[in-house]
């Protein structure tokens, strides 16, 4: 079957049947499907990505990650508009970037640049900012360190969320115990 999800995630007419074969191949969790899972990551399709994210990180590994980060800042969602489902779908790819990265990609620790800076956000961002501190936490890296402790100081200021307030504890807290 694998072979067949394969073939179905190119489908060029339906995101819905794009959608059901990474899912699909993410329950799977098959190594041959890494490829096409990995390519999948810049499908229009916001739960092809999602669903390609969760399987890479059963199935992925470090290569991967420069995919992920792409798909991330590709398709940021507008803080205009409400995207909501744009919003969602770079959660999975942030947690499995946490996941299979040993170093924090510098893409993703400039996106918490709005919260260092105090600027009014939205609660989907605090949701977004908050799947980042957690990527970053995960990893681990120093480097991020600075950029962390810069939005956390700017949230015990501000107070706007706590959800990602504690989240930068936590992370800081990984880095820097």
């Amino acid at each position: 079957i694998v072979p067949v999800l394969i073939n179905l995630l190119r489908d060029d007419d339906a995101g819905a049947v794009r959608a059901y074969a990474a899912q699909q191949l993410d329950r799977l969790a098959d190594k041959r499907s890494t490829q096409a899972l990995a390519d999948s990551l810049s499908d229009t399709d916001e739960r092809v990505r999602m669903f390609a994210a969760k399987g890479l990180a059963k199935i992925g590994n470090e290569k991967h990650v420069p995919a992920l980060v792409k798909a991330v800042i590709d398709n940021l969602p507008d803080q205009n508009q409400d995207d909501f489902n744009s919003w969602y779908s770079s959660r999975p790819i942030l947690k499995t970037i946490g996941q299979l990265s040993s170093k924090a990609p510098p893409e993703v620790v400039a996106l918490l640049k709005p919260v260092s800076d105090g600027k009014e956000i939205s609660e989907k961002w605090w949701r977004f900012y908050e799947a980042v501190v957690l990527c970053l936490g995960n990893i681990g890296d120093k480097s991020a360190y600075d950029e962390l402790e810069s939005a956390k100081e700017s949230l015990t200021k501000e107070y706007q969320d706590y959800k990602t307030w504690y989240a930068l504890r936590k992370a800081l807290a990984a880095i820097n115990p």
